[in-house]
Order: C-alpha cells, then structure tokens, then sequence
C-alpha cells in the first residue's frame, strides 16, 4: 500500500473558495491540517503551534472551539471517522504544562462522553527538531 501525507496550511485554507473543508478549517483556524493513510500516527490531525506569549484565555476559547467542533456534524466533511487529533507544538515545559491544565478545565466545563473524542498530544518544538514524529515525544492532556 502506497502511504500518502496532505498537509495544508492557513495559506491553503484561507483563500475564496467554495470547497467545505477549507470553509470548515478557517472556522477553526488551525496552524495546519494533515492526512495520511499509514499507520503509526493518527490519520488526521489539526497542528496548532504555540508560542509562549498566547494568553491562557485564548489557549481555552481554542479548545473550547475544537470542542464545539466535536460535538456538530460540520466535522464530517474531514472525511475521517473519528474527530482528528489535536498536535500542540510548545516552546517550553512550562507552556506545555500550562496546556494540559487548561485542557482538563475546558473539558470538565463541557463534561459530557462528547469531550472524550478530543484527543490531544503534545510535544516540545525542541523535541520535534530532534526525534521523528513517530518517537515517543508525545504527551496526554
């Protein structure tokens, strides 16, 4: 089986156009979106990459935004079976704790069985720089 990645970036998905994925990935405003149809890393996922100085109040109305996502049909158009992942690339430690704590509150104010299919994973930019993605550089929420 030939293995095949897509990658699209906000350039790819801001422009004019009439498709629904693109519509649908500007209402997110993901920093990339990707497809791949091996095996070894999920199949599709949003990457949002975080600079140290986003406020925690954005980085919740962001997860906030992927959860509402979740939960309406307008996901389906992803063509993917379950709601994709989430990658978070940080610059530090402390800015990736900082997520998961803000993670566990958004998803405890929308708690429901909905908010289970938000998978998250989250790495250092450092480690990504250095390690393959399929290395064991991920962490939980």
């Amino acid at each position: 089986q030939k293995k095949e990645a897509t990658l699209m970036t906000k350039v790819d998905f801001s422009g004019e156009r009439d498709d629904e994925l693109p519509l649908f990935l500007q209402s997110l405003k993901p920093d990339a979106y990707y497809t791949y149809n091996g095996t070894g890393i999920a199949q599709a996922a949003f990457i949002e990459v975080i600079d140290d100085y986003i406020p925690a109040q954005v980085l919740a109305n962001k997860i906030q935004r992927y959860l509402q996502a979740a939960n309406d049909t307008d996901w389906e158009v992803l063509d993917t079976n379950l709601f994709p992942s989430i990658i978070f690339l940080l610059p530090s430690i402390k800015k990736l704790h900082s997520l998961q704590r803000i993670i566990k509150q958004v998803k405890n104010r929308f708690a429901n069985e909905e908010t289970e299919e938000l998978r998250c994973n989250l790495s250092l930019v450092s480690d990504l720089q250095e390690k393959s993605i399929a290395d064991d550089i991920w962490l939980p929420a």
